[in-house]
C-alpha cells in the first residue's frame, strides 16, 4: 500500500491515502471510483478487502469503474483473459466519458 500511496504522489496526486478508514471516508466524497472488481467482494484480494471496505464502495453515490480482474478465486464471465492494458485502457476510456458529461 506505501509503494501505491508513493506511485500516486509521483503521478502528481495532490493527496493520497490507504487502509479502510480511508476508503470509508474517501467513498462519501468521491464523484467516480476505480478499482477491481474485488473491491466490491469482501475478503477478495487474498483477504486485503474487508466486508466495511466493500460496503463502503458500493454504497457510495460515486460512479463505480470496475475492473474485472480474474484472480483470487473470483472469476467473472466473459472477459475472457483480457490484457490488464486492455482493461485499463477500456475503464480510461469510459472515465473519459464521464468526465465529458
Amino acid at each position: 500500500n506505501s509503494i501505491a500511496t508513493s506511485s500516486m504522489l509521483k503521478a502528481g496526486a495532490t493527496h493520497v491515502a490507504t487502509g479502510e478508514n480511508a476508503i470509508m471516508v474517501c467513498t462519501k466524497m468521491a464523484d467516480i471510483i476505480v478499482c477491481p472488481l474485488g473491491m466490491v467482494i469482501a475478503d477478495a484480494m487474498y483477504g486485503e478487502v474487508t466486508s466495511n471496505m466493500a460496503l463502503a464502495i458500493a454504497r457510495s453515490k460515486a460512479i463505480k469503474v470496475l475492473i474485472p480482474f480474474n484472480n483470487c478465486e473470483n472469476l467473472v464471465a466473459g472477459i475472457n483473459n483480457e490484457s490488464l492494458t486492455n482493461l485499463i485502457e477500456d475503464a480510461t476510456s469510459k472515465i473519459g466519458q464521464i468526465l465529458a458529461k
